[in-house]
């Protein structure tokens, strides 16, 4: 991409009198002071394309150049595109290929969060007008205008290089409860190869629990998402039903597969909230009845009850809460509910007995 790709594009697209640029951040307001590079999570079109191996663009024609340059920018792109695919098409081919076989076999650790480096500096040949500032007429404060008269064309600093800040060690697979149907069509729809439990069964697998997590407050894209998710790791006994789905990390997908159902992972389903009931606690007590039932849990597990008393001691603001308290003696008691904030989606760490499942023959094919 960055050392056979971008360079050809760049020179057609040169040579058709329509130069390209990256999509970037300015830092600040004026362009000269540098810029970013901008960060394309699976979200977006291009970031989506690039869990499956395949060189993503998105020809964003500025909206202030007049129609019919939009259009003809575009088709000079498209055009570029294809005398690539003519002159390297066995090279991308060989290269992708080789690319879905590390996906699918190889690769142990996958990144599920970048931030860019700023210790690694390249540079973009960028043209543009002067930076000014001028009184505005609505608002008599300054506002910021390019100047046409001052036009510029040089070298600035470009910040294009991400490292992974969280990433996760992939399972050998990962079970998917039947109930969650609307992650599980998304998945077929993706071609993730799938299988299906037979019968009912426990597994001692690997789970996550939601710590704790942001919420947009505003909508975006029809939903509110779910941001800085923290989760903890922990392994429980687990019954599972025929019907559930097991999805195996040996495919060309595997990025996909990860960073959709990894719940910290900034667009995964979690994020989107597909699952957003497991942030339901359900089953509560009667404070006029839990009083007397406290006092003998207390009493039967000396070591809850002795940290009890000390957040009491060291919490005045617990401790002058009836309903904190009796919340704080509930969560720890075998009543309440062990589903509540438990990310549905195992991690399984052994294959499942061949008589134990069955390939889904309902995958959506057409597509």
């Amino acid at each position: 991409m960055q050392g056979k790709v971008l360079p050809f594009l760049y020179e057609q697209m040169e040579k058709s009198g329509f130069p390209i640029t990256p999509y970037v951040n300015v830092w600040g307001e004026d362009p000269e002071k540098g810029m970013s590079g901008f960060l394309e999570s699976p979200r977006y079109a291009s970031g989506y394309s690039a869990l499956y191996n395949a060189f993503p663009f998105v020809t964003e024609t500025h909206m202030l150049k007049p129609f019919p340059q939009r259009i003809e920018a575009t088709y000079q792109f498209l055009k570029a595109n294809v005398l690539l695919c003519e002159s390297s098409g066995n090279e991308i081919r060989t290269a992708r290929k080789k690319a879905n076989e590390q996906i699918a076999k190889t690769q142990i650790d996958f990144p599920l969060h970048w931030k860019l480096d700023s210790t690694k500096v390249d540079s973009l040949n960028f043209r543009g007008y002067k930076a000014l500032k001028k009184k505005s007429e609505v608002t008599s404060l300054d506002i910021l205008y390019f100047d046409q008269q001052q036009p510029f064309q040089k070298n600035i600093a470009f910040y294009n290089t991400f490292k992974s800040s969280i990433s996760v060690k992939k399972p050998l697979a990962y079970l998917i409860p039947q109930a969650w149907h609307e992650v599980i069509d998304r998945l077929k729809l993706n071609r993730v190869e799938m299988f299906q439990l037979n019968h009912d069964t426990l597994f001692n697998a690997a789970c996550y629990y939601i710590k704790n997590y942001n919420t947009g407050k505003s909508a975006y894209e029809g939903h509110y998402l779910h941001n800085n998710v923290n989760v903890v790791s922990d392994t429980a006994l687990i019954r599972c039903y025929a019907g559930d789905y097991i999805i195996y990390c040996n495919q060309n997908c595997n990025r996909y597969i990860i960073e959709t159902l990894e719940p910290h992972a900034p667009d995964a389903f979690f994020a989107w909230n597909f699952f957003d009931e497991i942030l339901q606690q359900k089953e509560y007590f009667s404070d006029y009845l839990w009083d007397d039932v406290a006092i003998e849990f207390l009493k039967e597990h000396p070591a809850i009850k002795e940290e009890f008393e000390e957040k009491k001691r060291k919490d005045s603001t617990f401790a002058a809460s009836t309903w904190a308290m009796y919340s704080w003696i509930f969560e720890r008691s075998k009543w309440y509910e062990p589903s509540h904030l438990r990310y549905p989606v195992l991690r399984l760490a052994r294959k499942i007995p061949e008589n134990m499942q069955q390939l889904d023959l309902s995958k959506i094919s057409k597509h």
